[in-house]
């Protein structure tokens, strides 16, 4: 017996999207950092390795947050 997703579309599961160094301008969540906090994110995705999901920017960060508001 097949068991339908309330949270999926009806076409299946949403469709995995990884964001990597090259789609920091599209990751919504990144809006509210300011300027040079994104600039020292690009910095570093340059150097060190650079992959997130939706599930990690969805689900994963509290973007409410005290210690992230700091940024």
């Amino acid at each position: 017996m097949k068991v339908a997703n309330p949270t999926w579309t009806e076409g299946g599961p949403p469709r995995f999207r990884a964001y990597g160094r090259n789609h920091i301008g599209r990751i919504r969540q990144l809006d509210r950092l300011s300027r040079d906090r994104l600039i020292e994110l690009e910095v570093a995705s340059a150097v060190l390795p650079f992959r997130v999901n939706d599930y990690v920017l969805d689900e994963l960060i509290d973007w409410t947050s005290p210690d992230f508001r700091k940024w």
